[in-house]
């Protein structure tokens, strides 16, 4: 098994909103990998990662081996959260994760939570869109 640790690019955890903008502090980043190739560790960088599957094939477990089962390839992973993700051999993935951080007042929680469910739709309405153009195979 190989494990990797991805390190974020910023400390999202003491981002604070811009001009009072909480979604600015929602981040994306990509992630391509090329099977065989396993990742596993404890979500610990922000409140909340979402990862989206946006081509190929990935498998995402729980600690206790439970495949996770995400809204429309969108898996949630929480702050403590024990994960694995695995692309087999001869295969690759893409996947891009949006970062949540942890806001302390309650007001921005909130906002940032809709822009979540915001962002989080527009990904999933652009895999869909994508994907009615794919040959079937």
């Amino acid at each position: 098994m190989v494990r990797l640790i991805d390190k974020p690019t910023t400390d999202q955890d003491q981002i604070t909103p811009v001009n009072g903008d909480v979604a600015s502090c929602l981040a994306t980043r990509e992630l391509n990998l090329s099977g065989p190739c396993v990742v596993s560790g404890v979500q610990s960088h922000h409140a909340e990662e979402l990862v989206f599957v946006r081509s190929g094939n990935a498998e995402i477990w729980d600690g206790e081996g439970n495949v996770f089962s995400g809204r429309d390839c969108c898996v949630s992973l929480a702050r403590g959260q024990r994960y694995r993700l695995q692309v087999n051999a001869g295969d690759t993935a893409k996947l891009l994760i949006l970062t949540v951080p942890e806001l302390d007042d309650p007001k921005n929680r909130e906002i940032l939570q809709i822009a979540k469910a915001r962002v989080r739709d527009m990904i999933l309405n652009e895999q869909r869109h994508y994907s009615a153009f794919m040959p079937k195979r």
